[in-house]
């Protein structure tokens, strides 16, 4: 079986968990899951799903309605598109606004997959001191994202996109269990019988 019969045949009413994470020497994770049996509907179906050259993930046991492989997703943004950095050149007219601004862009985009802190410079210990001064880092991240933050802040600072020199792989696809996720480059599927 491999991810897309499993995530085709799994839903929620076959009462899905993923009892364990564990990870190997080669940066993959397996993830034991079970579920009762959709041809059987008094047994219960053991796999485990392994995920190679994992990069990002917060998966952990849980009760499991959807899973779900895809290789278009938000969170991927980071690792499949060009990134770059966003610097300022003048003075913030008005850093609530600016933040304000930045902020309800970078929801709009990741609805909740992504903390804004992760790509805008602003320093945990003191987040309204971010951008002192008359240069510095505005924001890193995806290009898209920059452009973004870029044209909505451009008559309250002066700004300029910096790309990254390296080229992203794009070969990274996620892993959807639910509400939590995993980064990587493949996806297998090992079913196995219970002792």
């Amino acid at each position: 079986m491999n991810i897309e019969e499993l995530q085709e045949k799994f839903c929620e009413d076959l009462n899905g968990r993923v009892t364990t994470i564990s990870s190997s020497p080669k940066y993959n994770l397996i993830i034991t899951f079970q579920c009762n049996d959709w041809d059987n509907s008094g047994a219960l179906r053991h796999f485990n799903i392994i995920c190679k050259d994992v990069i990002e993930s917060d998966i952990q046991p849980t009760a499991l309605e959807r899973i779900y492989l895809t290789d278009t997703h938000p969170l991927l943004w980071n690792h499949n598109e060009k990134n770059g950095c966003l610097y300022y050149s003048s003075e913030l007219k008005n850093k609530y606004e600016t933040l304000g601004r930045l902020w309800e862009v970078h929801e709009n985009m990741y609805q909740g997959w992504r903390r804004l802190t992760d790509h805008v410079n602003i320093q945990s210990t003191e987040p309204l001191n971010y951008c002192s001064g008359t240069y510095g880092l505005l924001a890193k991240g995806p290009e898209h994202i920059l452009k973004q933050y870029q044209n909505t802040v451009t008559d309250c600072v002066q700004t300029n996109y910096v790309p990254s020199s390296k080229a992203p792989e794009k070969v990274f696809k996620i892993l959807l269990l639910d509400n939590y996720y995993v980064i990587c480059k493949s996806v297998n599927v090992a079913e196995y019988q219970q002792a």
